[in-house]
């Protein structure tokens, strides 16, 4: 576990990941927490050289949203900064992962069930009652 610090200064931007020994590095992509591993599989897969700030932004969207929903201890919300030469602007402050979930399915083509039937089927799961412990 660690945190990453972003930031500009005269050579330009520069990101560093310090993990929680104090081990401190300088790189050029980090993803950490829990849910990490999710989010480099996704921008490994989808990263371009010389992306477009909004395509840049939309990876670290999905990126974000892969670690997010794959992993339970990452939260359920989305939060995108662009750090620049001038400081740092507040892309995305909050999307709700569950959001980007149906529009993501959406986007690839998935059928998406109407409410009433998802409903009906978290009151059917709600209702299962698990065999008794048998013990021996």
């Amino acid at each position: 576990m660690g945190i990453m610090i972003a930031g500009s200064d005269k050579t330009g931007q520069r990101l560093f990941y310090i993990d929680n020994d104090g081990t401190r590095l300088e790189g050029d992509l980090f993803a950490v927490g829990s849910g990490g591993t999710f989010a480099l599989g996704v921008i490994e897969t989808h990263l371009k050289k010389d992306m477009k700030d909004e395509e840049a932004i939309d990876l670290g969207v999905r990126a974000i949203y892969h670690a997010t929903h794959r992993d339970i201890a990452s939260g359920g919300v989305c939060r995108v900064y662009h750090i620049h030469k001038d400081g740092w602007t507040r892309v995305h402050d909050g999307l709700d992962v569950n959001e980007l979930h149906w529009k993501f399915k959406e986007e690839k083509g998935v059928e998406i069930e109407d409410d009433d039937n998802l409903i009906n089927e978290f009151k059917n799961m709600s209702s299962f009652s698990p065999p008794s412990l048998i013990t021996f």
